[in-house]
């Protein structure tokens, strides 16, 4: 029996790659029935002018072109995804030999492999056509295709090329990476907090806020408990709630500390493994000191006890940083044995 064939355009662009301490990778995509009708509209939408980008001045036109995406997006003929990187934890030299460049084509290599793992049970041969907007000469979509592909067929086992092309593209000349970059470019605004500059444009903001309106995102806990209302462009700076992608906006974040955060966990795990549930840190800080670090900003606190000496080791404690509002992991220090 022959599977049904499903050809889908993703269109790529990243924002706030030099400069900056988060990277954001964003895509528009939609299935290949969608894609004249939304490049049609979108580029009626751009009323004369050459190009749209984040980075230019916000206009009332610009406004409506986002409601344009928004339009497509809340009818589920377009989505849009992107993947935020904390830059301060990349270790160019130790994973990209010193290149910068290679280290932000692994960062879309790894946002664009999240579409090809969605198909790995192949009920339907699923063929992406990706456009991304140029970055170097250096490194090019044949590259990303070659890998992709490679990868794909490493954890699956199945020959099929499920990227059937990925290239690179002039922004000027696709419309849907203007929108991809409007998108990422608010998006990394946010978690660069460059809104809290005083030199921010009011404009921008307001532009901030009317995608965000757009948007409608459910609020983040975390954005919740900082007092953050809905519809307010701050809880971009959050990962979309896990079923949030079923509203066709979803905001990722690539964790580079990943090891460390097992590593910590582990830790936690053997000293508690240690003592009964009922024990309390009091009890525990006879042995070790105990102390804290938030691997999302890299705060770290040599002795948290006097703060949590009462709570039981059941209570799965976990401290939340003061500076980022990430929830960080316990640290414990074997003490030396008294003379």
């Amino acid at each position: 029996m022959t599977r049904e064939t499903h050809d889908h355009f993703i269109f790529g662009d990243e924002s706030s790659r030099t400069h900056h301490k988060y990277l954001v990778v964003g895509t528009m995509d939609c299935p290949r029935k969608h894609v004249d009708e939304i490049a049609t509209r979108l580029s009626i939408a751009l009323r004369g002018h050459s190009e749209y980008k984040w980075s230019r001045n916000p206009s009332r036109d610009l406004n409506h072109f986002v409601d344009e995406v928004f339009q497509f997006i809340k009818s589920k003929k377009l989505w849009f995804r992107c993947m935020v990187v904390n830059m301060h934890h990349a270790d160019h030299q130790r994973y990209s030999d010193g290149d910068k460049d290679l280290s932000l084509e692994k960062f879309i290599f790894q946002h664009l492999l999240t579409f090809a793992r969605r198909e790995a049970v192949l009920e339907k041969l699923t063929r992406f056509y990706v456009q991304l907007d140029n970055r170097t000469e250096k490194y090019k979509g044949n590259g990303q295709k070659l890998t992709l592909n490679r990868r794909f067929r490493n954890e699956t086992g199945h020959e099929w090329e499920i990227f059937a092309e990925v290239t690179d593209v002039d922004s000027k000349s696709q419309i849907m990476v203007q929108a991809a970059d409007v998108l990422a470019g608010c998006v990394a605004w946010v978690w660069n907090r460059q809104y809290e500059n005083e030199k921010v444009d009011p404009a921008r903001a307001a532009f901030a806020s009317h995608i965000a309106d757009r948007a409608n995102l459910r609020l983040n806990p975390a954005a919740e408990k900082r007092g953050i209302q809905r519809r307010d462009f701050r809880n971009f700076g959050y990962p979309t709630l896990a079923f949030q992608e079923s509203r066709n906006f979803a905001i990722w974040k690539l964790n580079l500390r990943i090891a460390e955060e097992r590593e910590a966990k582990a830790e936690r795990a053997r000293v508690f493994g240690e003592y009964a549930p009922s024990t309390t840190f009091s009890d525990v800080g006879k042995d070790y000191q105990i102390g804290a670090v938030c691997f999302e900003c890299s705060r770290s606190s040599a002795d948290v006890l006097p703060g949590i000496r009462h709570r039981m080791l059941k209570e799965r404690y976990r401290p939340t940083c003061s500076t980022c509002s990430e929830k960080g992991y316990l640290t414990f220090k074997k003490r030396r044995p008294r003379p």
